[in-house]
């Protein structure tokens, strides 16, 4: 799944642990049942994820799942500057 950085930087690194907030998922957990910690890299604002890590992502506010909504937020900080 591709998801999008939000933020200000092209390339970008992230790392997150759902494990900790989300057990029951196994594909977060090592063998011996412990959260992995996740790498997520950001090259040109995309990064290529497994779809649950995407979702999770998402979920959290940490990526987008399309470039319009990155474009939206823009333009809403943009309108909100430009009235206040």
């Amino acid at each position: 799944m591709k998801v999008y950085y939000a933020g200000s930087n092209e390339n970008h690194r992230m790392y997150v642990q759902p494990g900790i907030e989300h057990p029951e998922t196994s594909a977060w957990l090592s063998p011996d049942k412990k959260p992995i910690m996740f790498e997520v890299h950001f090259k040109k604002g995309v990064a290529e994820v497994d779809d649950n890590l995407g979702e999770y992502l998402i979920d959290k506010g940490l990526a987008v799942k399309s470039t319009s909504k990155i474009i939206q937020r823009v333009s809403n900080k943009l309108k909100e500057a430009i009235l206040t």
